[in-house]
């Protein structure tokens, strides 16, 4: 949860122009935290070798068949927390 608050202060401070692109970075950071090697969901995560996510950077090295995620936040934690985000990147 410590890391989900940073990531969401970064993700807001780093887009103050496009509202758009900043709803993508917060559920980057959210989505980020939810993923398995059986279930990545880095779609929103920036890509390239010098992006924060180390799945994209394994991708843009064409090392995905060595990495590993983290463990994923628990499922009712996923559950508890969505919400939030939710209303918070509403329009």
């Amino acid at each position: 949860i410590k890391d989900l608050t940073l990531y969401y202060g970064l993700a807001i401070r780093r887009h103050p122009d496009s509202a758009e692109e900043m709803k993508k970075a917060v559920w980057a950071t959210f989505l980020h935290k939810c993923s398995k090697d059986d279930e990545p969901m880095h779609e929103y995560c920036p890509r390239g070798e010098n992006s924060w996510c180390k799945w994209r950077v394994a991708e843009a090295k064409g090392q995905l068949n060595d990495f590993h995620h983290e463990p994923a936040l628990h499922q009712s934690v996923q559950e508890a927390i969505r919400p939030v985000y939710e209303a918070l990147s509403s329009d």
